[in-house]
């Protein structure tokens, strides 16, 4: 599987795996998540989802939801 980690570690907890199963072979040198807005999307409504995404960060929340799945902490 050619996956971040955290995405991987999410897909190995659904499917029921052990993931001392798994080796890494070819680290996967970036764990950056990206979402895509349409070109007729609002600046404005991007700009309030930025901001909105650093504060669920900030506040811990964003972590919260990641363990909740099973997926290591951001570092």
């Amino acid at each position: 599987m050619f996956l971040a980690e955290f995405i991987f570690q999410y897909r190995i907890k659904e499917l029921g795996l052990n993931k001392d199963d798994f080796e890494i072979a070819l680290p996967v040198t970036s764990n950056e998540g990206f979402l895509g807005f349409s070109r007729q999307t609002s600046p404005d409504i991007v700009a309030r989802f930025e901001r909105a995404l650093e504060e669920v960060k900030a506040d811990g929340t964003y972590d919260a939801i990641r363990e909740r799945y099973g997926i290591s902490p951001t570092k």
